[in-house]
């Protein structure tokens, strides 16, 4: 009578174990999420100032160098929009 309680208790052992696997992956596989994002920017608007060092505005066209020619120029960023915005 020994033997029959191991082979019972062996066999609902590796049901409880098979139940147990097939439900978790039965979870995995039919998990479902949907997401909706949206994202706005509105309306921003700026101006950027490129100056000399001397203070005169940059060229727009650019300036011609060659090597170990030093070419400075100071840039600043004007909000140019309804809104006030920061800029870093």
């Amino acid at each position: 009578m020994g033997k029959i309680k191991i082979k019972i208790f062996v066999v609902a052992l590796v049901a409880a174990m098979m139940a147990f696997i097939s439900t978790s992956t039965l979870a995995y596989y039919s998990t479902v999420g949907k997401a909706t994002n949206v994202v706005t920017f509105g309306n921003i608007q700026f101006i950027i100032h490129e100056m000399t060092d001397q203070g005169k505005e940059f060229p727009k066209e650019g300036v011609y160098i060659v090597p170990g020619d030093i070419v400075s120029k100071k840039v600043s960023i004007e909000s140019d929009c309804e809104h006030p915005s920061i800029f870093v």
